[in-house]
């Protein structure tokens, strides 16, 4: 389902939920809209649904009466997890849970961010005499071990 999600996609998918000043200057049928496209795209081939379209408007049309204008969608996802309002805002926390966590998933599949290959690299470049004498030593004590 959200793999189908690619970060251009993402931001046309999701942009009404960037700040609450971008909902309150959609029109009725226009907010409607993008709740139900979203809804497409977050429903799987076999038809399952992560969210319903209609009840994630409702439940968006509450957001200006709860929060400010200038409130970020860490904040909102923050405030309703916090203080337990998952099963009042159920559709709004996993669309605000999948937005802040896509470009997260998109990043972390990269190699280049393993913290293992950065560490191996690092030893790999600071090959030192002295080190290479060590790890003789060892390979040598360790073949005369095995020989006893």
């Amino acid at each position: 389902m959200i793999m189908a999600l690619i970060p251009s996609a993402h931001n046309d998918s999701f942009a009404f939920l960037q700040n609450i000043d971008k909902w309150k200057k959609l029109e009725a049928g226009q907010k409607r809209a993008v709740c139900l496209k979203l809804q497409q795209k977050l429903t799987s081939e076999s038809g399952a649904a992560d969210i319903d379209g209609e009840d994630l408007f409702h439940e968006l049309e509450l957001l200006p009466i709860v929060f400010n204008s200038d409130t970020t969608p860490l904040d909102v996802f923050n405030y309703i997890y916090s203080n337990n309002l998952t099963s009042v805002f159920p559709n709004l926390s996993i669309s605000l849970r999948i937005y802040l966590t896509v470009p997260v998933t998109v990043a972390e599949g990269e190699r280049s961010f393993s913290k293992l290959k950065l560490i191996k690299n690092y030893l790999r470049s600071t090959m030192s005499q002295e080190r290479l004498s060590n790890l003789a030593m060892i390979s040598i004590e360790k073949e005369v071990a095995i020989d006893q």
